[in-house]
């Protein structure tokens, strides 16, 4: 297999219909100054570069590696009535991403579109996608490396001269861990998927976060409208680490997913104005810490017989009029959390054990429902 290079212009678009497909292939493949369009007035197209999604189509060659620049741009749009299309960008190895997708669904009707950018030992990604619908939903990216260190720095730290126009090591990876910065994930302006999976690379596929999003540009709390998923597959970590707290003052929601033997360790506080905050996976405190929504539910479910752990730590989760749901334990004979506190006007249900030091809840309109055990070191306290 060779090197398959574009610069220049590439169109497969639909002036009455759905647009067309590009599929560009090879053992590594790059854009440089390229400008592909996949447009259509009933549907944006296909352009799979590297590969189909995650790389799983046996029809469709993976790439090595893949590169995209800065000055180059990937369009998939509708452009009259219909839904954004389909772009993929993966390597088996390492993909460089730097340009820009868009995927709108069209000004008339339409939801977005789906982008995933992915390598998957290695992603660095400092581009944008618009992935917006005016009379639709808005489209969906995935972005799918090995390790990710999540931050606010000011530039993607994978960013080399070939992001500016004078190509140096576009093949090569800068770092060993692939990591992205906050105002890259925000600027997507669509619903988030953020997934490390280890199952074939070889790295364990772990997410850390080590600063919040406001911790350099001292901005105050992010105002986003869609939700961030965060998934660690395969037996793999998410990170928050102690003192990193996240918040968001627009609608947007976030949600943390491991499996198998998986953590979610929290060592900072979360709080969302409008969203929902979603466990998924064994959670396991680090710190004392508070989980706050204005309205937004707060749901834990874990993997097993386990839910949140961390022996000691206090936690505190208030709702507003939001439910929240534990399903599993809090805690356990050996392994006694420090007090829990619920501040909430709507429904709380535990469906597992809890062993705790203290549980204190501001009861508000809502009901609560223990479908388990409940013990408790130093006392139970409702206060109306």
């Amino acid at each position: 297999m060779g090197d398959n290079l574009l610069s220049g212009q590439l169109s497969v678009d639909g002036a009455t219909g759905k647009a067309g497909r590009i599929e560009m292939t090879g053992d590594r493949v790059g854009f440089f100054d390229a400008k592909v369009t996949a447009d259509g007035a009933t549907g944006g197209g296909e352009v799979l570069v590297g590969g189909d999604y995650q790389g799983l189509n046996p029809l469709v060659q993976n790439a090595s590696r893949t590169f995209v620049s800065k000055d180059s741009e990937i369009s998939a749009d509708a452009t009259i009535a219909g839904d954004g299309g389909k772009v993929i960008i993966w390597s088996d190895n390492g993909t460089k991403f730097y340009g820009d997708i868009s995927v709108q669904g069209g000004p008339v009707s339409g939801d977005g579109g789906f982008v995933e950018v992915s390598g998957r030992d290695y992603l660095a990604f400092q581009g944008g996608v618009q992935a917006l619908a005016p009379h639709g939903k808005v489209g969906s990216v995935l972005l799918d490396p090995g390790n990710m260190t999540i931050n606010d720095a000011a530039a993607d730290a994978n960013i080399d001269a070939g992001s500016t126009g004078a190509v140096a090591t576009p093949w090569e990876p800068d770092n060993d861990n692939s990591i992205l910065t906050w105002s890259s994930i925000f600027a997507l302006g669509a619903n988030t998927f953020i997934t490390t999976d280890n199952a074939a690379g070889s790295q364990a596929g772990d997410i850390t976060i080590t600063e919040a999003p406001d911790a350099q540009s001292n901005s105050g709390p992010y105002n986003y409208n869609f939700d961030v998923t965060i998934t660690a597959a395969n037996n793999a970590n998410i990170v928050l680490q102690n003192g990193v707290n996240l918040s968001n003052a627009g609608t947007g929601g976030v949600v943390f997913v491991t499996s198998g033997t998986g953590e979610i360790q929290l060592g900072g506080d979360i709080t969302m104005s409008g969203g929902d905050i979603t466990f998924s996976g064994n959670t396991v405190l680090t710190a004392n810490l508070l989980l706050a929504t204005s309205g937004g539910d707060i749901s834990f479910e874990g993997v097993g017989a386990g839910t949140i752990s961390g022996a000691g730590f206090n936690l505190g989760m208030a709702t507003g009029a939001g439910n929240i749901s534990v399903t599993g334990a809090v805690g356990s004979d050996s392994d006694v959390l420090g007090d829990l506190t619920i501040t909430s006007a709507g429904d709380v249900t535990f469906n597992g054990t809890l062993d705790v030091a203290g549980f204190i809840q501001s009861a508000g309109s809502g009901t609560t429902t223990f479908n388990a055990n409940l013990e408790t070191g130093a006392g139970f306290s409702l206060i109306f």
